[in-house]
Formats: structure tokens, sequence, C-alpha cells
């Protein structure tokens, strides 16, 4: 193991899963969080700027991911208040959650939002308890309006939910969310059909592995274009989800460094190194399984096989090169503070998304990383 991803782990070890919602719970999160709510008043900072709403300006983040900046613009240096009302006029829906306790200073700064609908709330409260379960706390979700969960409240206009006692970085995040989830429908994407991509390619590959019946060399014959497309699948999943994580919460760190984000305390890097670390084991899994194929191509003599195999494996480490370059840029700075690591979760706890709600989004990447893990274990 390289010295970089071995300082990704060591720091990861350190961080707790993030997540949030509101509603009573029949279970308060373990661990206390810093919500830093207190930090700015409701009404503070300036007007949003409404012309933006009708300005296209494409950027390009991390991992190559696209979005409106012009609606991102529009609210970095407006207060809370503003900031509501201008993804409201976006074409979003925010309704409240109940307050997290908190370790510091807390106020419920979106208590004027509306209440959470029925069918949202119903919908999350399991993911909630099993966030709490897990000593997580979740602060805030996106829905999509492209969602297959028949949720009638956000069948024709996508909603953020925000725990009242959150912070506006929080909600700049979940709005991130819904610009670079449009973006990507714009695109073509379908996050359900790219989960349902790996599905068939990890059962095809499984079975494929586990038949006794088949020689080595027709295994290899049967797996290398499954394999290539899985590995396909499984980085183009990876990039639409822990790694959009990081995306959003570099890009706001980046605009507030730079004095353009204000009016809202900074999230801490645990957030991105717990994503980083997560899609650096699905990429490693998948290169594994890889290099695995790339002995049995070597054993076998099949050159092409061999090319193919090396190509794939090639671009997975191109990959993880990106994700280990952003978490050594933001690792944490000591690990002799693990404790005031802990502290700071709460401004950095946003797991949300478009077709899989937050702790779903955090609890997708976590299934995959599973799978990837069981995938690249099962022998010749």
């Amino acid at each position: 193991m390289s010295g970089s991803k071995a300082l990704l782990l060591l720091a990861f070890s350190f961080i707790l899963n993030g997540c949030s919602q509101g509603f009573k719970l029949s279970e308060e999160p373990k661990k206390i969080f810093n919500t830093k709510s207190c930090e700015f008043e409701f009404a503070e900072g300036e007007q949003a700027l409404n012309e933006k709403l009708s300005e296209v300006k494409i950027k390009t983040t991390a991992f190559e991911r696209q979005f409106n900046f012009a609606l991102l613009e529009g609210i970095l240096e407006a207060s809370a208040e503003s900031t509501v009302r201008f993804i409201e006029a976006a074409g979003v829906q925010i309704f409240k959650a109940s307050p997290i306790a908190s370790a510091g200073c807390s106020r419920t700064l979106f208590a004027s939002l509306p209440e959470m609908p029925s069918d949202v709330s119903n919908y999350f409260l399991p993911q909630i308890e099993k966030a709490n379960a897990e000593e997580g706390v979740l602060l805030g979700v996106y829905i999509s309006n492209k969602t297959n969960l028949s949720l009638t409240s956000v069948k024709d206009k996508p909603a953020i939910v925000i725990r009242e006692n959150a912070n506006r970085w929080t909600l700049a995040h979940e709005f991130m969310h819904h610009l670079l989830k449009s973006k990507s429908s714009e695109q073509g994407v379908d996050e359900q059909e790219v989960s349902a991509k790996i599905d068939k390619s990890w059962e095809q590959i499984s079975g494929i592995l586990e038949d006794a019946q088949t020689t080595q060399k027709q295994k290899l014959e049967a797996l290398v274009p499954l394999y290539t497309q899985y590995a396909q699948n499984m980085d183009h999943l990876v990039s639409l989800f822990p790694l959009e994580e990081i995306a959003i919460e570099v890009t706001l760190k980046e605009l507030m460094a730079a004095g353009n984000f204000k009016y809202a305390p900074e999230s801490s890097n645990a957030y991105i190194l717990d994503n980083a670390n997560k899609a650096s084991l699905m990429i490693e899994n998948v290169s594994e399984l890889g290099s695995s194929l790339l002995h049995i191509a070597a054993v076998e003599n099949d050159a092409l096989a061999m090319k193919s195999l090396a190509a794939v494996k090639n671009k997975l480490s191109r990959r993880d090169q990106e994700i280990i370059e952003i978490a050594e840029k933001y690792q944490m700075p000591s690990t002799s503070v693990a404790s005031e690591h802990v502290v700071e979760l709460s401004s950095r706890s946003h797991r949300h998304s478009a077709n899989h709600q937050d702790c779903a989004h955090s609890q997708i990447t976590n299934h995959y990383l599973e799978k990837s893990r069981a995938l690249k274990n099962i022998k010749f």
C-alpha cells in the first residue's frame, strides 16, 4: 500500500458517518455535533442576485462534474433568508426537519420553513434511525423529482429538507446537489440505470467465477468484456455518489477561500476524507479484480485480453490518483486531535442525493463498496 493510501485510510479511521432529517426520532444520535448555526443570523448577509436565475454559466468542478455556476453565484453572499427565497425561485421546494442536539451554540435558523410532508418524513424515518444507530447525523437531503419512490410531494418539484438548526453551508451544499443532478440529467445520465447495469454485471461475473464446470481459459474469455463494462459503470457510479459529495465540498471551500462565499460556517474536511476513502476503496476493489484477471491472461498467454485489462487498470489508477490528491490537499491537521474532528462533523454532514435521498446516498455508496469487495474476493 502506498504512503498516500495509508495516510488516507488512517485519516478515515477517525471519521464517523453523517446523516440528517427532520421529524420526531425514536432515538437521538449517540454523538452530539456542533451545528454552528449561531454564527450568522437568518437575515445576515446580502440579497440574493435574482438576475442570476435566468443566466446560464456552465462550470466544470472536481472530477469533471458540470453545473450552472450562475445559480450558485446568486447565493454566494446572500443571507440564509434570501438564499431560501432564491432556491425556491429556482424551482426547488425547501422543508424543515426537527432540530438536532448540538455541541455548540445552536439556533433554529430555518424555523420559518414549512414542515416536511408526511410522505417524505415516512420514507426517511428508517434511514435516520439507521444513521443514529451508526452514530451518524443527517443534516439535510436533496430529493429529485425524477425519483422512482412515488413521493407525491416532490412529483413536480425537487425538494431540499434541512434541519431547523443547520446552517447556510448545508443549504448551499444541498442546492449544489440540485445543480449537479440537473446538469447530469440534461446530459442523459440516469443513476438508477447505472446501478442496474452494475447489478447485472455483478451477477454475471460472480456466476462465471463460481462456475466449476468451465475452464480457466473459458472464464477469461467470458469475463474480459463483462469486467470492462463493470469497471466503467463502477467508475461512473463513484463519480455520481461519493465523488459528487467531494466535488461540492471542494467547490464551496475554494469559493470561501477566495472570499466569494460568505455568511456560512466552513465545513470540516472530514466529510471529504470520508467520501474519498470510500471512493478509493471501491476503485481499488474493482482494480484488484482486474489484476486477478490480468494474471490469468498472462498464464493463458492471451495478449489481447492483457492489453484490454491493462487499459482498464490504467484508467482506474488515474481515477484513484485524482481521489488521493484531493484527500492529501484536505487532510486533517493531525490525528492527535481526532476528538476535535468528531465534534466538527456536523458542519460537513450533508449526505443527500437525487434518486436515492441522503442517507440513501450514503447507503448506496456503502452498498456498492461491499459488493465490489465481495466480487474481488471470489476465487477462480
